[in-house]
C-alpha cells in the first residue's frame, strides 16, 4: 500500500500518442526516479500494439517502453485495476445496497459504468486477488416488461446491436432518456449524461 502523490488529468483530445502526454506529465513534476511503471487502459492490453476503447489512439507498447527509457512497463485492463482496488476497501468504504449473506471466499464481481459498462471478475489465491477481465458490458440487452421492449425497439433501429452498456453507462443513459422522452412523446431537453 502506497500514498498516491503528483495526482494530474490530462486531456486525451491534447496530445497524439500516449507517449506525449505520459512526457507532457512526466516534465511537469520534479525529483522523481521512475524504475518501473504499470499502465492502466480501456483496451485490450494483452495485445502489444492496441486500440483503448473509447479513445483515437493506437497505443504500441515498444513505442511507450522506449519513451519511458526502457524501463519495466506492466499493463493492466483499467477495470481490471479498479477491481483489484476494491480488494483494499475497508468496511467504512461499503454502503450496503441489498443485504444479503456475505461470502467472503466467493467470486466477486465488480461492476461500473462509465464511458462503457466495466465488468471484471475477481478470484482469491495464496497471493492475492487475481482479475477475472470481461467485456460484460456488450452482452444483450435482455428486456423483460412491455416498456424495456419499446425501448430496444427504439434503441435497435440507431445502433443494430444493443449492448447493456448502451443504457447503462453515461453515453447509455443519454440513449435511455432519449428513448424515453419518445415514448412518452415529451420533448428532448437534455444532451449529456451530467444533465440527464
Amino acid at each position: 500500500e502506497s500514498e498516491l502523490t503528483n495526482i494530474k488529468t490530462l486531456s486525451c483530445t491534447e496530445f497524439e500518442t500516449v507517449q506525449e502526454a505520459m512526457t507532457s506529465y512526466l516534465s511537469s513534476i520534479q525529483n522523481v526516479e521512475i524504475n518501473s511503471s504499470c499502465i492502466a487502459s480501456a483496451g485490450t492490453t494483452h495485445l502489444d500494439i492496441f486500440k483503448p476503447a473509447n479513445n483515437d489512439w493506437v497505443i504500441n507498447k515498444a513505442d511507450v517502453s522506449s519513451a519511458l527509457h526502457n524501463i519495466e512497463v506492466n499493463w493492466i485492463n483499467d477495470f481490471s485495476a479498479q477491481a483489484l482496488a476494491t480488494s483494499t476497501l475497508s468496511e467504512d468504504d461499503v454502503v450496503v445496497v441489498n443485504q444479503g449473506n456475505a461470502q467472503i471466499d466467493r467470486v466477486r464481481l465488480v461492476i461500473g459504468p462509465g464511458t462503457g459498462l466495466g465488468t471484471c471478475g475477481l478470484i482469491e489465491s495464496s497471493n492475492g486477488w487475481i482479475p477475472l477481465p470481461a467485456q460484460g458490458g456488450h452482452t444483450d440487452f435482455a428486456p423483460n416488461s412491455d416498456l424495456e421492449i419499446e425501448i430496444l425497439k427504439i434503441l435497435k433501429k440507431q445502433f443494430g446491436h444493443v449492448s447493456v452498456e448502451r443504457i447503462l453507462s453515461g453515453p447509455g443513459i443519454v440513449n435511455l432518456y432519449k428513448a424515453l422522452c419518445q415514448i412518452n412523446g415529451r420533448d428532448i431537453l437534455f444532451q449529456s449524461p451530467a444533465e440527464v
